[in-house]
Formats: structure tokens, C-alpha cells, sequence
């Protein structure tokens, strides 16, 4: 029998290697296929578990100071009935200034901006603002960052004083007797006017424009005692 030549030792490695670069393909196509660059789409949303939304109802002139018990990503947005508001973070959750709405229940959601993707985490009932009671001593501070602290007095329905202290130290003092009408307040006083309500059950909010704290500033207050 003739006997057939053996290729060259070089040849065979050659093989060897082709035959392990097939497996490892083989592996890869088993383990998932090819991998691309990963896309905005490809980047999971993180768990979000909301524990509470407190208070849950508010004046539909909006105002009040909302916090939100959830494990928020610091990249979600968070809207109230399709409205972006801006957050607040802190250690185990974050909170909102709800903003004006009409009468009704609405969703509070927070949206992924690199997925677009959406969750629903609680939802937030704005009622009729005389639900209400504004009668009381009120001590907060402007929430737009112009730094203006100030008291409100509102007695038997009435606005009894309000005391601002501005920015640079000086002080208005109005006392006067304008109504609650329709659960809010509104003075007037030549170039000067001052507005209150309350915001939910727990604080009051409106605008401020005196001597001392010019402006028209948003302002949100707690009820003091």
C-alpha cells in the first residue's frame, strides 16, 4: 500500500487555531450574539418604590411643599399630571412645590430621559382651596431663592399683619382686615400687594410685594404652635 504524505506540521496549527477561533464564535453567538454600542434604550431603568406622597391633597392654587418617600434616581424627572416640577433630593426621597391645577386626582410620575420610559408612583388630589382653614400665624420664607422671611397673621377669616424681613435687612409691617374670599387673600395697597391661601392642610403659600420685599416673590409658610 502506498503510503499518503502527511501535510506539514505547520498546517496542522494552522487548523487547530481555525477550529478554536469556530468554538469561540460558536460561544459567543450562544452567550447572546454579537454586542454592538449599547444605545440609550439598552440602559435599564433603576427599581422606584414610592412609600408615601405626603400631604396627598392640596388647593388647586398649588403652593404646598409635596414630599415623596421613594428611591429616586437623581436622573428621573418628576411631573405632576404631565407638568415637570422641579425636585428637591434628599436622603430618602425628594420633594415638590405642587403646582396650580383644577379640581381632581392626578398621577405623580417619574420619567427615565434615557429610556423615555415612565412610572407611575403615587397620585395627588387638588380640591377646592375654602377646603381649608387659613386662620392662624403662618411663618415661612420666599421659595424662589430671593431670600425674604415672613409672618402672617389671619384671624377670624381676615388678614390681621403680615411681616417681612428683605434681603438686606429692612422690614415691612402691614396691618390690615381684607377677607378670605374664595379661600384666598388678596391686598392691595397702591404699588404694593400681598396674597395668601392655603396650600393644603399643613401649610399656606401666595405671592409678596411690600416696600421691604419687593418683587411678587412665590412664598410658602408653616402654620406656627
Amino acid at each position: 500500500m502506498k503510503n499518503e504524505a502527511l501535510p506539514p506540521f505547520p498546517l496542522a496549527v494552522s487548523s487547530i487555531r481555525a477550529v478554536a477561533i469556530v468554538f469561540a464564535l460558536g460561544a459567543v453567538a450562544c452567550s447572546g450574539g454579537t454586542h454592538g454600542a449599547a444605545g440609550p434604550s439598552s440602559i435599564p431603568s433603576p427599581p422606584v418604590v414610592a412609600a408615601a406622597i405626603t400631604p396627598g391633597t392640596g388647593s388647586v392654587y398649588g403652593g404646598s411643599l409635596v414630599s415623596v418617600t421613594t428611591t429616586l434616581d437623581r436622573m428621573l424627572t418628576v411631573s405632576v399630571d404631565g407638568k415637570i416640577v422641579t425636585a428637591v433630593h434628599r436622603t430618602d426621597g425628594f420633594t415638590f412645590l405642587s403646582p396650580p391645577h383644577a379640581t381632581g386626582t392626578v398621577t405623580v410620575t417619574l420619567t427615565d430621559p434615557r429610556t423615555a420610559g415612565a412610572t407611575t408612583i403615587g397620585t395627588y388630589t387638588y380640591v377646592e382651596p375654602e377646603s381649608f382653614d387659613l386662620n392662624g400665624t403662618w411663618s415661612g420664607a420666599t421659595t424662589d431663592g430671593s431670600d425674604i422671611l415672613l409672618d402672617v397673621v389671619v384671624t377670624t377669616n381676615r388678614l390681621s399683619s403680615v411681616h417681612c424681613f428683605g434681603p438686606t435687612g429692612g422690614q415691612s409691617i402691614v396691618n390690615a382686615s381684607d377677607p378670605v374670599a374664595q379661600g384666598r387673600i388678596d391686598l392691595k395697597q397702591g404699588q404694593n400687594s400681598f396674597s395668601a391661601w392655603a396650600a393644603s392642610p399643613v401649610d399656606a403659600a401666595g405671592l409678596i410685594d411690600l416696600p421691604s420685599c419687593p418683587g411678587g416673590h412665590p412664598w410658602r409658610a408653616n402654620r406656627k404652635g
